[in-house]
């Protein structure tokens, strides 16, 4: 499914590319070469839309106290419908209640990334405030389809909290795979990759802020929005020639990192974001040439390190591999931690302290043993500290090593 994401968005280098390494399929979203400042200076935070104004807060330096403790959340989908204080240095306060997904069919994969997000409190603190804003249906699906699916969290139209149909999305969803037809009840004939499908809504919202903006996507320049503030990151790619001083630098935003974990010695994360930006040879490198001066066939190698942390770290275990022979899964536990603190070694500035440190909120699980078929669970920690788990219109407590022992797809963390 990778190469099919991969066609439809082949027109645009600004969208998903697949980038061959000499060990691992890296994919990641890029939007062109772009100046640093760009990330930072390119939108003002006061940015007048339309017909509304939407503020994407940044992550404060004092750390601020915890709210107290929400309402508890039972093995009852009604009970669990409590609501619960969501307070971090990103967002604002907001009590977020907690609803499941109903499945009409294979709708498991979209369940399961939308209930992640929800973990995401600067996100779901855009998505409120598109609320307040006149969207054009037809114009922008995505923005339309989160804003009502945001509503349907208003503690006056929770309803008990019981289970609904996020078709909302249906739009979104024949947009991602046109060749799929949605049945009468919303259901689906196959299953999708999670991952892939978050990908594809992220850029759709990042692309529909920016029309609502007014701004053009088709240059190759970077241009930030609201959800880039949230979720994007940028690497740094060096090039490094044997008998150079110098180094050949290219600095992408980033949306996920897609960490390999085939290699048989990586059995926990830290390992394969070790691995991530470890120095690889690239065969084949050549120097360029000058008039008469043919390009001689030089020794190179690159690494790829982390320049611009994200409030949100999104963490991609690719479990999924795409061949002559079909897909194939890599069903393999990798721990990972609740707390997460980047190293030195992943880092383009090692010196920097402050904002390598993440703590886990959500995860989405894959269940099964291809992407076209299987099962998807999300778990999502409560403000109180506590996990649940949410699989399609189900909603349960479990225990935080419930949570770390489950063969983790997609990883969310949250900066501290």
């Amino acid at each position: 499914m990778s190469t099919r994401l991969n066609t439809r968005h082949q027109k645009d280098s600004r969208r998903l590319n697949l980038n061959q390494s000499a060990e691992t399929v890296l994919r990641h979203l890029e939007f062109g070469d772009y100046d640093t400042e760009d990330f930072e200076d390119g939108l003002s935070q006061d940015e007048d839309f339309q017909n509304c104004n939407l503020v994407t807060k940044k992550k404060s330096k004092k750390k601020k106290k915890k709210a107290g403790g929400g309402g508890g959340v039972s093995n009852s989908n009604k009970r669990a419908a409590a609501a619960y204080n969501e307070d971090d240095d990103i967002g604002v306060f907001r009590q977020q209640p907690i609803r499941g997904l109903s499945n009409p069919g294979n709708l498991c994969f979209m369940n399961a990334t939308l209930q992640a997000l929800l973990s995401c409190s600067p996100f779901v603190e855009l998505l409120h405030q598109l609320t307040q804003c006149d969207i054009p249906k037809d114009d922008y699906p995505t923005l339309s389809a989160f804003a009502s699916f945001i509503s349907k969290f208003d503690s006056t139209t929770l309803n008990d909290g019981r289970s609904f149909c996020a078709s909302m999305f249906r739009p979104v969803l024949e947009k991602f795979t046109p060749d799929v037809p949605t049945g009468p009840s919303g259901g689906r004939p196959r299953q999708e990759d999670a991952q892939e499908f978050l990908s594809f809504l992220m850029y759709e919202m990042h692309e529909e802020l920016l029309k609502m903006r007014g701004c053009s996507s088709s240059s190759q320049q970077y241009v930030p929005s609201e959800l880039t503030q949230i979720f994007w990151g940028q690497q740094k790619s060096v090039v490094r020639v044997e008998g150079n001083p110098d180094s050949a630098d290219i600095v992408q935003p980033f949306l996920l990192l897609h960490l390999d974990i085939h290699p048989e010695n990586i059995i926990t994360m830290e390992e394969a974001l070790q691995l991530f930006s470890a120095s690889e040879t690239i065969e084949g490198y050549k120097t360029i040439s000058t008039g008469k001066v043919q390009a001689d066939e030089v020794a190179a190698s690159r690494s790829v390190k982390i320049q611009e942390l994200p409030p949100i770290l999104m963490l991609h275990m690719m479990r999924f591999g795409y061949g002559c022979n079909g897909t194939t899964k890599l069903n393999k536990t990798v721990s990972y931690p609740l707390q997460l603190v980047l190293g030195d070694d992943l880092l383009a500035d090692p010196t920097l302290d402050q904002g390598r440190h993440y703590e886990l909120v959500a995860t989405i699980t894959h269940r099964g043993q291809g992407p076209s078929r299987g099962h998807y669970i999300a778990d999502v920690k409560q403000s109180d500290g506590r996990w649940v788990r949410c699989d399609d219109a189900s909603i349960t407590t479990v225990g935080t090593n419930q949570v770390l022992g489950e063969e983790a797809y997609v990883l969310f963390y949250k900066q501290l």
